[in-house]
C-alpha cells in the first residue's frame, strides 16, 4: 500500500522541480482556455435573451412617419411590415452571397413607403448568372406590395471612406448610407431581410430566414475539453514521475 502512495514533495525536488513548474503553468493555461469557453457561453446566452425578447416583440410596421430609435440594435431581427412600391429601377445586387453550396448574389430593392422616403427590401437569393441588371426583369413585383420580414443592421465599412453619389450596381455589404447617397430619396436606416412567407413563391429569388439561431453553439463541450486536457496533463505528469521515482528506487536497491 505504501508502494502505491505518491509523496508529492518529489515534484519540487531536483530534477523534477522545474518540469513541475512547466507543467502547472501548462494546466493553467488550458484551465484558463476553458473558462475563456465558459465567458463565451455566457455571452452567448445573453445575446440570446436579447435575440429572444426581439423575436416576441410587437410587429413593426414602417411608414413614412417611423421614428427610429438611437440605438438601432435594439430592434434587429425584429418582425416588421411595410407596405409600399418597389423603385425597380433603383435596385441593387450583394454579391458573393451563398445559398447552399451555390454562389450567387441577393436582389436589393427600395421600397417607397411615402414620398420621398423608402426602406431597403433584401428580395432573395438568385444564381450568379444574374448578376446583370439587365436579367432582373423577369422578377419584377409592380403595384403596391406588402413586404414582410426581419430589420437587419446597415453594414458600413470598417474603415471611413468617401460615399460617392454615382451609380453602384454590386455591393459587397448592404451599406445603407451609401447606398442612399446614390438615390433620389431617403433610406430607413435599416434594411429589411424579406421573409418566405412574405409573397408566394415559384422559384426565384429565393428567400430564406436569417441566422436568427438561439443555439448555445459548442462552448460547454469545448469547455469541458480543455479542462479535461488540463487534468490529463496533470495526472499524466504525476503518474510519470511515480514511475521514474519507483525505477530509481528499484535500481538504487539492486
Amino acid at each position: 500500500m505504501r508502494e502505491m502512495m505518491f509523496d508529492f514533495k518529489v515534484l519540487w525536488q531536483k530534477p523534477w522541480r522545474w518540469p513541475t513548474v512547466v507543467v502547472i503553468l501548462g494546466m493553467l493555461f488550458l484551465a484558463r482556455l476553458g473558462f475563456w469557453q465558459l465567458d463565451r457561453l455566457a455571452e452567448r446566452r445573453a445575446e440570446n435573451e436579447i435575440l429572444a425578447e426581439q423575436l416576441a416583440s410587437e410587429v413593426i410596421v414602417v411608414t413614412g412617419e417611423t421614428t427610429w430609435p438611437a440605438d438601432l440594435e435594439r430592434w434587429e431581427n425584429r418582425i416588421v411590415v411595410a407596405e409600399g412600391e418597389f423603385d425597380l429601377a433603383e435596385q441593387r445586387v450583394w454579391t458573393q452571397q451563398r445559398q447552399g453550396q451555390s454562389l450567387g448574389v441577393r436582389l436589393l430593392a427600395p421600397l417607397r413607403v411615402a414620398e420621398g422616403k423608402a426602406i431597403l427590401v433584401d428580395r432573395g437569393w438568385l444564381p450568379a448568372i444574374y448578376v446583370e441588371e439587365n436579367s432582373w426583369s423577369e422578377f419584377d413585383v409592380t403595384g403596391t406590395v406588402v413586404v414582410t420580414g426581419y430589420l437587419q443592421m446597415t453594414q458600413p465599412p470598417r474603415q471611413a471612406q468617401v460615399i460617392s453619389d454615382e451609380r453602384q450596381v454590386e455591393w459587397y455589404r448592404v451599406d445603407v448610407e451609401a447606398i442612399e447617397a446614390q438615390l433620389p430619396y431617403e433610406l430607413a436606416p435599416m434594411y429589411v431581410w424579406q421573409r418566405p412567407d412574405s409573397v408566394p413563391e415559384t422559384g426565384f429569388p429565393q428567400r430564406g430566414e436569417p441566422d436568427v439561431s438561439l443555439s448555445e453553439g459548442n462552448h460547454l463541450s469545448y469547455a469541458l475539453q480543455w479542462f479535461s486536457f488540463s487534468l490529463i496533463l496533470g495526472i499524466g505528469y504525476i503518474v510519470y514521475v511515480g514511475q521514474q521515482v519507483r525505477r530509481e528506487s528499484v535500481s538504487e536497491s539492486i
